[in-house]
């Protein structure tokens, strides 16, 4: 445990991003030259592998979580890299369905440390980045699903060269950084988007869709929209999970009755968003079956969004944090415990 703990203590003694209350949201705080200089020093990982960039204020995780577990499913080697954790650090960076070992993260810190030193001024996201795209080469990943931290234009994620870019639901977070109006937060989030680089979008408010097109447009990006080109029919739901049926535009096929685990009205969006991702991987000739689809969102995992944990009681956990994510839990929870008879709800909020 010493030796993992003092790996901890070195990456959250650069610069916190993830606990600092203020700081200037901009191109010199988050200077993406940093990361260049310390992958290049690193033997430029990231270009070992091929990416899907998934941004968005809520179902990021879940979506990415989904992906890569289709692209498991069809026999690929996978890396996964997601944050914050929920319980621990090496959640964050995971190949196939495992977590980073302790001793993993030791020895590639230490074979780390000199490119992280010889940059001057990086933050403790900027290492866990590197760290995850060194991690992911030196494994020898064959798709890499990432998901944004902070924003997107200036995310330290944003070095990828990925084969599709996906924008998950966007609502009110991070206000004082990324901006008071859903048009500024989606300008952030859609600086992922890149040149002729297909992008999937879940369904917006109009005002965050208009930046998105804008955007695409002007970058010659194909974009794919849940709720307009692809649209799916929920189907049964239970306390173990949910059905759905997802259909693609045109003559695109259907997907009849496919299950996830993850509980909420809310993930049918971001399962079909996942579904639409993986078309278009298909559509550029990477090979995922139907079987690989209907299996990957059946064993996707993400705890701590609507989870029912199992106890002599019925206990509910989910990391519900702003307006637009606490109104989608009161309905799930209306969904799940309907009148009559509704038990009595017990709320525990924390935050920090």
């Amino acid at each position: 445990m010493g030796r993992y703990q003092d790996a901890l203590d070195y990456i959250f003694g650069y610069v916190n991003y993830e606990k600092k209350a203020r700081y200037p949201y901009d191109a010199a705080t988050f200077d993406l030259s940093r990361m260049e200089k310390v992958l290049e020093l690193l033997g430029r990982p990231h270009d070992n592998f091929r990416s899907v960039h998934i941004a968005g204020t809520k179902g990021k995780g879940s979506t990415s979580a989904m992906v890569e577990s289709a692209l498991r499913a069809a026999g690929f080697r996978t890396g996964l890299f997601t944050s914050p954790h929920l319980h621990s650090f090496r959640e964050r960076i995971r190949v196939g369905s495992e977590l980073m070992s302790k001793a993993e993260l030791v020895d590639l810190l230490d074979r780390c440390r000199p490119a992280l030193e010889a940059v001057e001024g990086i933050t403790a996201f900027e290492v866990m980045t590197a760290m995850a795209f060194k991690h992911f080469a030196e494994q020898g990943v064959d798709w890499a699903v990432v998901e944004v931290g902070l924003g997107g234009r200036l995310d330290a994620t944003n070095v990828v060269h990925p084969a599709v870019c996906a924008i998950t639901s966007l609502s009110y977070d991070h206000v004082e950084l990324l901006g008071h109006t859903l048009s500024l937060i989606a300008f952030e989030k859609a600086g992922i988007i890149k040149s002729g680089v297909p992008v999937v979008s879940a369904p917006q408010e109009p005002e965050a869709m208009a930046v998105i097109q804008r955007v695409c447009q002007d970058a010659g990006a194909h974009l794919t929209v849940v709720g307009d080109s692809w649209t799916y029919e929920k189907g049964t739901f239970d306390l173990s999970g949910q059905t759905l049926t997802v259909r693609g535009p045109g003559g695109q096929p259907a997907f009849h009755d496919l299950r996830i685990p993850l509980l909420g009205d809310y993930q049918l969006d971001n399962a079909t968003a996942a579904v639409a991702i993986l078309q278009q991987l298909r559509n550029a000739g990477v090979a995922i079956g139907d079987a690989a689809i209907f299996e990957g969102l059946a064993g996707a995992r993400w705890p701590g969004r609507f989870e029912f944990l199992k106890n002599s009681v019925t206990m509910v956990v989910d990391s519900a944090h702003n307006e637009n994510s606490a109104l989608k839990l009161r309905g799930s929870l209306a969904a799940y415990f309907p009148r009559p008879p509704r038990r009595r709800l017990c709320l525990v909020f924390g935050a920090s």
